[in-house]
């Protein structure tokens, strides 16, 4: 008799690591699209945390390129993708994949993790509260960071010029991070904080901007479009910042530091948060639950630097920054 019983044991223990070892299925949709950078970044830190656990599919919404009367189409899409496969866990890549596709995933069982989000995540949902299916990683560009980093590297930087868009990325940040002030002051330096609607209004306020600033920090310069409604590259629009300002220009992307784009940048980059997200959706998988895992917030950031630029504006940098900066 004791033969079946070892026999049925060890069935049952070979069934359970079948079904622990069996590879889970994790569907992120991101708000962009496949070729935007910080996509990208944040794409392969997910992948590379979650490599040997799950197999990764993602949806790209588009929203960067779509105008917004577009946005509920590509949502109904990435919706027909998350009922056909089925996934374990869906990941949310930044506001619009949060805001579209959210309240519809906080109807379902399946546990989300989200990335990217520069807003307050609870504003997506009615009467203000996160669902417990819900967690992840909040992006929270560092804007003041950048602005008192300044003083200590350029003592002589008096006057900041903050410039965004209107884009829900760009007010999200205003929001959470300058808690929508027109004028900040830190550290000896005064920030005054711009929003303009229209490209041409843009450059504009650039090519003046050496009249009343030392520096100009623009925010969210990814969606516009140009006057005749084309949407610009980040690249395009930073060479673009780059040629007409005479004022050097500090950003928050790693992406757009180069010869003929930003002098420098204090950046959260798209990897790193990728991989805290995996790493929470990780322990979601195992067994852990969203409710049980606060919401992060990922203000980790690294230094970027162009020479050409640095030249260019006769600025020279103290040794201890030059030795932890990486020059792109």
């Amino acid at each position: 008799m004791k033969l079946p019983i070892i026999f049925v044991l060890c069935s049952t223990l070979l069934f359970a690591t079948q079904s622990w070892s069996e590879t889970k299925k994790v569907l992120l949709i991101s708000s962009y699209h496949h070729d935007f950078p910080w996509t990208l970044q944040c794409e392969e830190g997910v992948k590379e945390v979650l490599s040997t656990t799950a197999e990764v599919d993602t949806f790209f919404m588009n929203t960067k390129q779509l105008s917004e009367s577009e946005f509920q189409k590509s949502a109904d899409l990435a919706w027909a993708k998350f009922e056909a496969s089925k996934p374990d866990l869906v990941m949310l890549g930044d506001d619009n994949a949060l805001r579209l596709m959210g309240p519809k995933l906080a109807e379902q069982s399946v546990p989300v993790v989200f990335l990217g989000i520069n807003h307050n995540p609870r504003v997506y949902f009615s009467g203000g509260i996160l669902p417990p299916n819900m967690t992840g990683v909040l992006e929270r560009t560092p804007i003041m960071g950048s602005i008192r980093f300044i003083s200590r590297v350029l003592p002589d930087v008096k006057r900041i010029l903050v410039l965004a868009g209107e884009s829900q990325t760009s007010q999200a940040e205003l929001k959470n991070t300058l808690l929508d002030q027109k004028k900040l002051a830190t550290t000896g330096i005064v920030a005054d904080v711009k929003t303009v609607n229209s490209w041409a209004a843009w450059l504009e306020i650039l090519k003046s901007a050496h009249e009343q600033y030392d520096i100009v920090i623009p925010l969210a310069y990814f969606n516009i479009k140009d006057e005749s409604g084309k949407y610009l590259t980040a690249y395009d629009a930073i060479s673009d910042m780059s040629a007409i300002t005479q004022v050097p220009i500090f950003v928050n992307q790693d992406y757009t530091v180069g010869n003929e784009g930003a002098m420098g940048a204090l950046v959260i980059q798209g990897k790193t948060h990728g991989r805290r997200a995996g790493l929470i959706a990780l322990s979601v998988l195992e067994g852990s639950s969203p409710l049980s895992l606060l919401p992060e917030v990922d203000q980790t950031v690294v230094l970027y630097f162009n020479q050409k630029q640095l030249t260019r504006f006769g600025i020279t940098l103290p040794e201890e920054i030059v030795n932890y900066s990486i020059f792109k």
